[in-house]
């Protein structure tokens, strides 16, 4: 299936926190992998991506992984390094030579930013923004600085009112 799409469904809202910049890019992601977006239907597969970290941790704990696992090579699992990793798993175990992943639950910068202020807020007290990382996420999404604070300061806002 050459130029084909894969969709994806991750479960874990903490890989969209690292592919923004809000939060460090996490060790590992499971990831479920479908040939068309319903993903009601059966899954292709069910993978777990993860980073160097976590290849480090499974070594020095002596834990063999539960499935097959791609580690990609990159110091963080940052969302080209995740989707590089579907597509060879696609190719490689599948016969799929796909070009392009499609993520299912996407979570928009506006979306990412919400659930970061509301879990941080109740876990550790209500999230710093200084300029600069107002700057930084803004870089890593397409949006401007000042949708990125306005963005902040409404999430900000929703948890106070709560």
């Amino acid at each position: 299936m050459p130029n084909s799409t894969v969709y994806t469904v991750m479960t874990a809202v903490n890989f969209w926190w690292g592919a923004y910049g809000l939060d460090e890019p996490p060790d590992s992601e499971y990831v479920w992998i479908y040939d068309n977006p319903d993903e009601s239907g059966e899954a292709l597969a069910r993978i777990e991506v993860g980073s160097k970290q976590r290849l480090r941790d499974i070594d020095e704990r002596g834990i063999l992984p539960a499935m097959i696992q791609i580690i990609p090579p990159s110091p963080y699992l940052e969302r080209e390094a995740l989707e590089r990793s579907v597509l060879f798993f696609c190719e490689k175990f599948l016969g799929i030579r796909a070009q392009k992943v499609v993520h299912l639950r996407f979570l928009s910068v506006e979306e990412a930013i919400g659930s970061y202020v509301d879990f941080t807020s109740d876990m550790y007290g209500q999230p710093k923004f200084s300029d600069e990382r107002i700057r930084e996420i803004a870089e890593k999404s397409d949006k401007s600085e000042n949708d990125i604070l306005k963005f902040v300061t409404r999430a900000l806002q929703k948890k106070a009112d709560e």
